[in-house]
């Protein structure tokens, strides 16, 4: 034998002992892995079982971390079921637990199938017509896809609305039993809701609830007058002492706001501080999900006021107290509320205000209109997309800058004396429990007039119309991104009624309002873009649907 035949000898045989090898090797994966696909209309549905050897699962995530996927992106709606029993009790049986992937796919042709565990694992699926399989399996991957997490089961990261969607989406296009309404209504959500909380999902839920179970159900005419409020009695005026002493801020707040007041900069400062470690929100400090609203950074941006190193350092020279005022809290939509300075060096102050708004202006996106509000000039700050809402009103030492026209009328009339909140006896009789002198960092105060303010029928009612606005927004956000998960291009709002991503009759609600959709972003009619709706001041309930005056009764 020449040389030539000897590497060509050895090459042969290298090449059946790898071939032996890769064998093998398919062998074992094929023992590890299997699966089964069914065709179906408007999609086949799949499973793949894997045996959960350790040295296979991605870490930390274990299980969770294995992620699914189609050589053509023809995979949708994964969910896993892990076995009910795993890791030591699988020893006592002498058992290795399996984990089975469930998912949806469309079309017909063979599905190239890869997991992506620690070696990315694949396997070829070649789908079946058997109508029978085929609803044995749907059921059971709508049984694993429609169900809560478990006590034990990790929370999604992702907010509720999403995987709420997708449940009830699911289930009307593929004529599923949805998922179970609960037991009690959006309506009851909302009147146990104070209306101080800083987010409306909770009811953002079981309004998407209804909008697939009763999609009239947000409809009618706004044809009937406001009903009276339901407590409008004034209380019974305690005794105050003659002696009390009052903030002079507080004489240029409404007595129908809320009042949060930090008698000095530096007060202010610790707040902003706490927040920014906080992830600019409050909700983080109780928070379930790691999500970031950046509440703190939305306030600054909208009412276009920043602290800059300059301002801190002088701050307790330029300013003598701070608060926040408003009429509610609803900053994820658009809060009512502003931010009131006494200055103690009124030029120093205005000019470090003015500056801000002259470059912000420059920034370009932003408009300033003069206005006239009560006698007085208003400078008014605003963009397209309301991320910049931003009055600025002067009156003496006392400065407002406020996303509310409302407001800017109430403080001005309060520094004139009509309805201030230190004329009212309650407030008067609450400082004689809570002197000037003790040491407090914020002190929070709530009216009688702000609770009636808060749950009177325009104001309530507009609530309740803004959380329908934003539900709507969050359904059309939603659909968008579904349909485009499974490659459809949906550009309006009635392609994605007609394809099953949206409910069946959704349309315009009682007041007229719809969502906008133009060039892939979505709007409310009515209230503008998410993050900056008009406040619910500015736009009381006027006319309104016989079940809104219903649900106000």
């Amino acid at each position: 034998m020449n040389r030539a035949q000897s590497v060509v000898a050895f090459v042969s045989c290298f090449l059946v002992i790898w071939s032996l090898e890769s064998a093998l090797e398919s062998l074992a994966t094929a023992a590890d892995l299997s699966g089964e696909a069914f065709l179906g209309q408007p999609f086949g549905v799949g499973k793949i079982e894997l045996a959960m050897a350790p040295d296979i699962l991605p870490t930390p995530l274990g299980v969770e971390g294995i992620l699914i996927r189609e050589a053509n992106g023809r995979v949708h709606y994964p969910v896993i079921a892990t076995p009910p029993l795993g890791g030591f009790f699988a020893g006592l049986v002498g058992s290795q637990p399996r984990a089975t992937f469930y998912f949806l796919f469309r079309g017909d042709a063979p599905l190239e199938i890869e997991l992506l565990t620690r070696q990315p694992m694949r396997l070829m699926l070649r789908p079946q017509s058997d109508p029978r399989r085929f609803n044995r399996l749907l059921a059971a991957w709508w049984r694993e896809y429609a169900q809560p997490p478990g006590l034990f089961e990790s929370k999604p990261d992702y907010p509720p609305l999403v995987a709420q969607y997708l449940r009830l989406m699911l289930a009307q296009r593929l004529g599923l039993r949805p998922p179970q309404p609960s037991s009690e209504s959006w309506e009851v959500w909302f009147r146990k809701q104070l209306g101080l909380t800083l987010s409306s999902e909770p009811i953002r839920l079981k309004m998407m609830e209804t909008r697939f179970f009763d999609p009239t159900a947000l409809s009618g005419p706004a044809d009937h007058a406001l009903p009276d409020p339901w407590d409008n009695t004034p209380g019974s005026p305690p005794q105050v002492p003659a002696d009390v002493q009052i903030e002079p801020i507080a004489s240029h707040v409404p007595t129908e706001c809320l009042y949060v007041r930090f008698g000095n900069f530096r007060n202010f400062l610790w707040l902003q501080d706490t927040l920014a470690r906080w992830g600019g929100d409050i909700q983080n400090l109780v928070a379930l999900r790691s999500l970031n609203y950046e509440m703190n950074q939305r306030m600054e941006q909208q009412l276009v006021l920043r602290q800059s190193a300059l301002s801190r350092l002088f701050g307790e020279t330029v300013v003598a107290d701070v608060a926040i005022i408003g009429y509610d809290l609803y900053f994820h939509e658009g809060a009512s509320f502003g931010l009131l300075f006494q200055a103690k060096n009124n030029l120093l102050f205005q000019t470090n205000l003015l500056q801000q708004r002259k470059e912000r202006l420059a920034q370009g996106d932003v408009r300033e209109e003069k206005l006239t509000i009560l006698e007085q000039p208003v400078s008014y700050l605003v963009s397209d997309d309301g991320t910049v809402r931003s009055y600025y009103v002067s009156h003496g030492d006392f400065h407002l800058v406020a996303t509310s026209r409302r407001l800017v009328e109430r403080f001005l009339e309060a520094s004139r004396g009509k309805q201030a909140l230190s004329d009212s006896p309650e407030f008067r009789f609450a400082r004689s429990l809570f002197p000037l002198d003790r040491p407090d960092t914020v002190f929070v105060y709530l009216s009688r007039e702000f609770f009636q303010n808060l749950t009177g029928p325009a104001y309530r009612i507009e609530t309740q119309r803004r959380i329908q606005a934003l539900t709507d927004l969050d359904l059309v956000e939603l659909a968008l991104l579904a349909a485009a998960s499974e490659g459809i291009n949906a550009e309006t709002i009635e392609d994605l009624v007609a394809r099953g991503y949206l409910p069946k009759g959704f349309g315009p609600r009682s007041d007229g309002s719809f969502p906008q959709l133009e060039k892939g972003i979505v709007r409310d009619s009515l209230r503008g873009f998410r993050g900056g709706f008009t406040p619910i001041a500015d736009l009381p309930a006027t006319k309104i649907s016989a079940a809104e005056s219903r649900m106000y009764r």
